[in-house]
């Protein structure tokens, strides 16, 4: 299964919909804004200590998980909005992208772009037999 887009991770059921309008365009930028801005509050409040504790990227890719206060942080801001999960299937499916994302972003911080696509891609079926076909040929 391929990742979904980063801005779409907390609008349920978006995939869905076929063709969106001008105000739901909108509503996807504002929740994509707010993950954004709480993994900044959220980076800046502990950036020292990550840049002491991950000093290495590689370090930081085998072993950082993002806390789950900031993931359920983010997913009760979504319920302010009504923005929730149809099933348990999708909240936990939702909880998988976010950590994902918000460990890419964290990266991109700390780091550089460059570090923020190795992240994001490490999930990306595509983009895995890619480098599968670069490195063995096969």
């Amino acid at each position: 299964m391929a990742v979904q887009p980063s801005w779409l991770v907390l609008v349920p059921g978006l995939l869905r919909d076929s063709v969106l309008g001008h105000h739901q365009l909108l509503l996807v930028r504002r929740k994509r804004d707010r993950v954004i801005n709480q993994s900044l509050k959220f980076i800046d409040a502990h950036r020292k200590e990550l840049k002491s504790q991950y000093k290495d990227f590689n370090k930081f890719l085998a072993s950082y998980e993002v806390p789950s206060s900031l993931i359920e942080g983010i997913i009760a801001e979504g319920k302010k909005e009504k923005i929730e999960p149809k099933d348990e299937a999708e909240l936990t499916q939702t909880k998988k992208y976010l950590a994902l994302q918000l460990k890419a972003l964290v990266a991109r911080d700390i780091w550089d772009m460059s570090q923020y696509f190795q992240v994001w891609n490490e999930t990306n079926e595509i983009v895995q037999r890619a480098v599968q076909l670069l490195t063995t040929g096969t």
